[in-house]
Parts: C-alpha cells; sequence; structure tokens
C-alpha cells in the first residue's frame, strides 16, 4: 500500500466510511426500491422469466427484519430459502442479500464469497448485475485486493445506473485512482473524474453542495503549486463555454489559486490566470460575475492598512472576564509606549484598534477577521485567547495574508504554521526545542517518558517530541508514551501502562516473587500493595497536562509506589494551583524567562489598575509591545511589502523571550523553570537564589 499524507489519510479515511455505508446501502438501496424494480422489470417480457412473486415477497420481508436491526434474523430467513427451487436471478438476488448482510457485520470473508458467486448468476439482469460488481467492489477494496477492486468496477454497466449508484461508482472510481498514483499523484486524472461526474449539475449552489465537489477542492489543492497550474491550464484550455458546469468548475478551482497568488506576491502571475479565465469563459455571465468580484475583492485585500490592528476576543459568555483582562494588558501596552516613547509615540500613536468579539467561537472568530481585512484592510490581529479559537482564527489570517499574535499556542503540524503566525508563549516546536536542548538533556537524562491528552493538542507535542528526537547526536530515548482522555478523574488505567503495572502475565515470575514478599509483609499490618514493583525505564517524564489535571496525574504515580520523578509541563504550569501544590513537589516547566523588563512593567499596570498583572495579561501586553516594534521599524504600503519586511526582520525583541525566524516559523527563546515552594527559578542556572518567573 501506497504512503499517504495526513491529509490524503484523513481523506481517504472519510471515504472508506462512505462506501462502506455504500457497500451496505448498494444491495440495500436495491432493497429499498425492489418494489419499484420489480414493477419496472415487469413491463417488460422477460420478466416473470427472472423473478417469482413468491420470491419477491420473501425476499421484500426479509428486508424488512434486516431494516429494523434484527440481522441475525433476516440472515436466517434469508437461508431458509432452498436454491434448489430458484431461478438463476433470484438466486442472485438472495447471494447479493446475504452478501449486504455478512458486510454490515464486518464479514468480508463471506460477503465477498457471497457476492462473487452471485455475479455470474445476475447475467440476465443488467441493474441486478451492475449492483453486485458495486459491492463486490467495495468489498474487495475493504480487504484491499486491488487487482479485484478494479475488475469489479470495469463490470458495472454506468450507462443503467440510477443517479444515488452513480455517485457510490465515481467515489468508488476515485478512490481507485488514489490507491494507484498515491494521494499526489495522478492530478489531471483524478480531476478529470471527478469533473466528469460534476458537470452534470446546471445550478451552481447544487453543484457545491455534493460532497465530490469538496474532495475535488481538496485533491487540487493538496498538490505542488506547479502541478495545480499544469492541471488547471490543461483543463481551461480544453472546456469549452457550451459545458457551462465544467466552466463553473475550473473558476471556483483557478479564482482561489490566484488569491493564494496574490498573497505570495505573485500579483502578476495572479492577474494573468484571472485574464485567462476571463478570456475563456466571457460568455457565460455567472462565472465572469464570479471573477470580477474576486478580481475587486483581491485588489482590495493586497492593500494595507499599517495602523489598522484587529483584536477579536471572547468578550461576551463565560470567557468574557479573561477577554476583559487581556485587553488590559493591550491597553497598557499602548499607554505605556506613548508615555515613554519620545515624541508619543510618532505616527503609531494613530493606530487603530477594531476590536470583535468571537463569542468563545473559533468559526465566529474567523469570521470577524474576514470583516477586519475586507473593511479596514488591517495589517494584524491578535486573538487566539483560547486554543479551541486560535486554529480557525490563524487559519483565516493566513488565507487574507494577515499577521496573526496569538495568546494561544496553535496545535497545527507545523507545515501548515508559516511567518504569518507569532505565538506568545512559545510554538509546541519552540517548546519542545528547548526541553530537548542539550543543556535540559545533560541535566534531566535522555530517557523520557510522554504522558499525554490524547487530542490534538497532545499528539501535536508527540510529533513534535518524536520528530526532534530522531536526531541521533541528541541520544534521546522515548521508553514510553501513553495517552490518557481529557476530563477524566481517575488516571490510574494509563498511568500502570507507563509504569509497566498492566501487563502481569508478562512479568509472572516478578508477581510470584513479589507475592511471596506480600504475604509476609501483610502479617506485619501493611494496609495495601500492589502486585508488582512499578518499572521505572525512565528519566524524566514530560506531560501536556494542564495545572488542574497535574494536580491529579501527579499524586497518582505516588499511588503506585514509585519513587520521587521529575516531572516537566507546559508554559500553563505557571499558576497559582502548582505553586501552591509546589509545596509538596518540585515541578519543571518550559516558559519564560521573565527580565528585569518585566518588573517595569509591573510597576506600571500597577499604578493604573491597583494590583500586579496575572498571565494573561502579561501575555497580551507582550502581544502589542511586539507588533508596535513591527510596525514602527517598516514602512510599507501593500501587504507583500509587509510579507518582505517580515522576512527580512527575523528576530523581534519582547519580555520573557525573543522569536527568531528560522525555516519560515517564529521561534521563541524559552528556558527550563523550576517551581518550587511557591517560587519560580531558572533550573538551568548555577546559583538560583534570584526567583525570575514574575508573577504567577
Amino acid at each position: 500500500m501506497k504512503k499517504f499524507s495526513a491529509l490524503s489519510l484523513s481523506l481517504v479515511f472519510v471515504l472508506i466510511l462512505i462506501f462502506v455505508a455504500a457497500g451496505c446501502s448498494q444491495v440495500s438501496t436495491v432493497s429499498k426500491k425492489e418494489k419499484e424494480t420489480v414493477r419496472e422489470a415487469a413491463s417488460s417480457s422477460s420478466s416473470s422469466a427472472l423473478y417469482s412473486e413468491q420470491f419477491l415477497k420473501k425476499i421484500q420481508e426479509i428486508k424488512s427484519i434486516y431494516e429494523s436491526g434484527k440481522q441475525a434474523l433476516a440472515l436466517k430467513r434469508l437461508m431458509a430459502i432452498k436454491d434448489a427451487k430458484l431461478l438463476p436471478t433470484e438466486k442472485a438476488m438472495r447471494l447479493n442479500l446475504r452478501g449486504v448482510i455478512f458486510f454490515s457485520e464486518g464479514r468480508m470473508v463471506e460477503a465477498r464469497e457471497s457476492f462473487v458467486e452471485a455475479a455470474p448468476l445476475a447475467i440476465e439482469d443488467d441493474s441486478l448485475s451492475s449492483q453486485v460488481y458495486i459491492n463486490l467492489a467495495s468489498t474487495a477494496y475493504k480487504q484491499r485486493q486491488i487487482a479485484e477492486f478494479q475488475h469489479a468496477l470495469s463490470q458495472v454497466k454506468m450507462e443503467i445506473l440510477k443517479e444515488v449508484e452513480l455517485t457510490k461508482v465515481y467515489r468508488l472510481k476515485f478512490l481507485l485512482l488514489e490507491e494507484q498514483h498515491g494521494s499526489s499523484g495522478a492530478l489531471t486524472e483524478k480531476m478529470q473524474l471527478l469533473i466528469d461526474y460534476l458537470k452534470k449539475y446546471r445550478d451552481m449552489g447544487a453543484l457545491k453542495s455534493d460532497g465530490l465537489f469538496s474532495t475535488l477542492m481538496e485533491v487540487f489543492n493538496r498538490a505542488e503549486d506547479q502541478e495545480r497550474m499544469t492541471a488547471l491550464n490543461y483543463f481551461i484550455n480544453r472546456n469549452s463555454n457550451e459545458d457551462a458546469a465544467a466552466a463553473a468548475i475550473l473558476a471556483y478551482l483557478g479564482v482561489p489559486t490566484a488569491e493564494r497568488l496574490i498573497y505570495r506576491g505573485q500579483k502578476e502571475e495572479a492577474r494573468d490566470l484571472l485574464a485567462h479565465l476571463s478570456g475563456r469563459f466571457q460568455e457565460s455571465k455567472e462565472i465572469m460575475s464570479y471573477i470580477n468580484e474576486y478580481e475587486n475583492r483581491l485588489e482590495k485585500l493586497s492593500q494595507i492598512s499599517p495602523l489598522n490592528v484587529g483584536v477579536v476576543f471572547p468578550f461576551s459568555g463565560e470567557k468574557a472576564r479573561f477577554a476583559e483582562q487581556a485587553m488590559a494588558g493591550i491597553d497598557s501596552a499602548f499607554q505605556e509606549f506613548i508615555t515613554k516613547t519620545p515624541g508619543g509615540g510618532g505616527a503609531l500613536q494613530a493606530t487603530k484598534f477594531h476590536v470583535r468579539d468571537s463569542q468563545g467561537s473559533g468559526a465566529i472568530g474567523g469570521g470577524m477577521i474576514d470583516e477586519l481585512v475586507s473593511k479596514y484592510q488591517v495589517s494584524a490581529v491578535i486573538g487566539g485567547l483560547f486554543p479551541e479559537e486560535a486554529t480557525q482564527e490563524y487559519l483565516m489570517a493566513k488565507r487574507f495574508g494577515v499577521f496573526f499574535i496569538s495568546l494561544s499556542p496553535v496545535y497545527l503540524p507545523t507545515a501548515e504554521k508559516d511567518f504569518l503566525l507569532l505565538e506568545v508563549p512559545g510554538s509546541v516546536e519552540s517548546q519542545v526545542s528547548t526541553l530537548l536542548s542539550k543543556e535540559v538533556l545533560d541535566k534531566f537524562g535522555r530517557r523520557l517518558a510522554l504522558f499525554y491528552s490524547g487530542d490534538e493538542r497532545g499528539e501535536n507535542y508527540v510529533d513534535a517530541i518524536w520528530n526532534l528526537s530522531q536526531d541521533k547526536d541528541k541520544g534521546v530515548v522515548i521508553t514510553s508514551a501513553q495517552a490518557y482522555e481529557k476530563n477524566q478523574n481517575d488516571y490510574r488505567g494509563p498511568i500502570k501502562k507507563i509504569l509497566g503495572l498492566d501487563f502481569e502475565r508478562e512479568r509472572q515470575e516478578e508477581v510470584d516473587i513479589f507475592s511471596g514478599i506480600v504475604s509476609l509483609t501483610s502479617k506485619m499490618g501493611q494496609l495495601r500493595t500492589q502486585s508488582l514493583p512499578p518499572v521505572i525505564d525512565f528519566d524524566w517524564i514530560f506531560t501536556t497536562a494542564y495545572p488542574d489535571e497535574a494536580q491529579r496525574v501527579i499524586p497518582t504515580f505516588k499511588y503506585f509506589d514509585t519513587p520521587r520523578v521529575r516531572f516537566c509541563g507546559g508554559p500553563s504550569w505557571r499558576s497559582q494551583g502548582l505553586a501552591k501544590f509546589s509545596d509538596r513537589q518540585t515541578l519543571y516547566f518550559v516558559g519564560d524567562d521573565y527580565r528585569d523588563e518585566e518588573r517595569g512593567f509591573v510597576a506600571y499596570f500597577n499604578s493604573r489598575y491597583g494590583r500586579d498583572p496575572k498571565l494573561i495579561e502579561i501575555m497580551s501586553y507582550n502581544s502589542l509591545r511586539v507588533l508596535l516594534k513591527v510596525l514602527g521599524s517598516g514602512n510599507f504600503s501593500a501587504r507583500a511589502e509587509f510579507h518582505d519586511y517580515l522576512h527580512r526582520l527575523g528576530r523581534v525583541e519582547a519580555i520573557g523571550g525573543d522569536w527568531s525566524l528560522i525555516d519560515n516559523h517564529w521561534k521563541k527563546e524559552l528556558t527550563l523553570l523550576r517551581l518550587k515552594q511557591g517560587k519560580i527559578e531558572n533550573a538551568l542556572l548555577e546559583s538560583n537564589t534570584t526567583a525570575v518567573g514574575g508573577p504567577i
């Protein structure tokens, strides 16, 4: 089997589910339409020779039983029909339905045997024959029998299929191309297949609502730039205005391609592409309206107003108080800048902040960014107050070429992030780079265990750690990686696995020895023991647990009689809860090494609000401080110029840690911190007499 990218794996997985359903419903669809099919057959002179009324009545009864969820009973009734008295086509229909039931139960071998046996018997009924081959193709794909998958599809008579069956066949044919050429190969062939299917539409709304249109867009967008342009030009030159639906499809592919070119600064190439589309399909008013609308929009979006800045936070709902805190940090940063900068901040004192409410939704936040770009041509947006909003907001900002400063890490694969994203706490990649630095490994050891949440965030950390650990010069050994479910209170199950306590059969000899010790110690009044001692084959544990989770996870390790273990977490461990918890155990985390400059901000904030700033206020302060440095250092009138400037800038200073642009990503300089008895210290300094952590 060919290797697929993460995107294509996701796409293929969705399609597999569709086809599994298709495999069941294909015959199931036959059964649902059975009476209609039979009535149609009855109108021909040969219908009575294919199926008896008594047989069709039995099949319909069995079909009803099957649809009610009683698969075992349906199969029993079906098997009770004796083959000896059946006509060949009746045998085929019986076998086909049997295969569907087997398929729905996951009994693929028996399902395949049923369809293979049915195929030659159904030859007199083209409709049934095609349905059998569709089901056989679905089963063969599920079993990874690609040659049989291809052969079965070749036997389907496309011209007699009903719409629902035709759609399934096109989906199967697309999967066949994916199997034969991989997710990134044969772009032209895949596009041709999907366009041939989609060009039946005359209504553009119906076209875009078809699932295979989304598939076409995904296939096209995941291709390399040059391949995408080559394929697009091929189809533009090949199609005519007479094929209106195909022309519309190409417009829907071509215009976003031009949009991407503009955001990359390739304005001439974008204009050439739009001109090519306009010249080819100028007789279509609908297409020309679509292209002209985009031309006007793209021209507007390529413009930039450097002093227009967007702020998108959840100002309503349960998170509103955090949004207000973040705004306090931004306000302090701006007022301090004007007060302390000669000339009152110069041109930057005219900076306008356009504030929008995300309502706690990434989708709504993304929509607000769309509006901010369209109305105000904002140069940057500060947002991403919470991770669940940050990803969607960044992707929207990236789409419009807007610099996005996120107050939370964005949990996306590295390949999907670029220079338009600056993560204030430090990206996952920045954190992992610090964790696996020589200084930390020399201090902690090179045997690492991972205890992570089994969600996108946890997997993002694991992927980054795994990728960097493959550097042989580091000598890192990941002894175990164990996921846990979020929002649970009992972590004993996954922790037993990481401690080797979940494998008693493999450690039977130890169990026997330990049982003898248990029997002796129990006579001395020991109240609790476990059947095995924990296996500590790691030097330290990194966990993605949030502070509230960590306060339950760490004691659970102690519950299993583990000796003192070094636990290390992420920037979120700078918390009041863990500060109190650190009275019992020293903890470590990767985060900002605040300097004397930060103390000046604390004093300034206190003078304005009568209290010390919270972490969220420090981060939002930092976000605007960084942005003002960026905007104040450059001179640009177009978004492409701003992008070029960001690349030339290369480095941005801030309190806590500076950012450097490395491999098109902003990497933050972080450090390893120790949380001990409520105080934060730099864990890598020889002397830790001075706390450098700032507020918790």
